[in-house]
């Protein structure tokens, strides 16, 4: 009984004591990982592309980020966006780097930032698709790639933009359900609705009027 005893507690003893062990490494090996932002707008004159790299260091996470060397390619890039119709290759627009739009600050590195944009009046079609790619030109290595369809226009059915029937939420009854309908936008997946309440506010005193409103989210990420 003793012994069995005594070699329970060796053994609570010895896992005890391995466990407070922390000579050990967090980090995995490096590993360059390319992060890309972009959103194509047909009704815009110029498209941004923001290419970043995922960091790993020994130091805290919120210092790395600040360092512009941890979260931008020190390489030559060379930024491709290329339309298609179909199968058919239409034309590669070879983006410019551009870094005169600055960053806000925030926890990572500001004010100066690396984007990439097509030139001024490049079009971009709805009807195409389009692919992305991300060259280092000092290597002529492919690091990112990507290819896109575009969200065509959606149209409001209910409510009617040229009414003048008004929105009515409640009556004598109390409330009651008012319905929206939309036509849903080729390529489009996520839906939000937000309704903007308007109102002016008056000085019985002056009578003077301010304009105000108030932003409602109804729903989002409605499929």
């Amino acid at each position: 009984m003793n012994f069995n005893f005594f070699r329970t507690a060796f053994l609570i003893f010895t896992i005890a004591f391995a466990g407070c062990e922390t000579d050990f490494e967090i980090n995995d090996e490096w590993e360059e990982v390319t992060v890309v932002y972009g959103l194509l707008n047909p009704a815009d004159s110029i498209q941004y592309i923001k290419v970043n790299k995922a960091f790993l260091g020994d130091k805290a996470a919120s210092e790395d980020a600040a360092i512009m060397d941890s979260i931008y390619h020190q390489d030559s890039l060379e930024v491709t966006l290329t339309s298609w119709d179909g199968n058919f290759k239409k034309e590669d627009y070879i983006l410019i780097q551009d870094k005169t739009i600055p960053k806000d600050s925030g926890d990572f590195s500001w004010p100066l930032q690396i984007l990439y944009r097509t030139s001024q009046g490049t079009a971009i079609n709805a009807s195409y698709t389009y692919t992305l790619s991300i060259k280092k030109t000092t290597t002529d290595e492919i690091i990112a790639s990507s290819k896109t369809n575009i969200v065509k226009d959606f149209n409001i059915n209910n409510p009617v933009s040229l009414s003048n029937t008004p929105i009515i939420f409640a009556d004598r009854n109390g409330y009651k359900n008012y319905n929206v309908s939309i036509q849903a936008a080729e390529n489009g997946r996520l839906y939000e609705m937000i309704v903007r309440f308007n109102y002016k506010e008056v000085n019985q005193t002056t009578g003077d009027s301010t304009d105000h409103f108030i932003d409602w989210q109804a729903f989002s990420n409605i499929k």
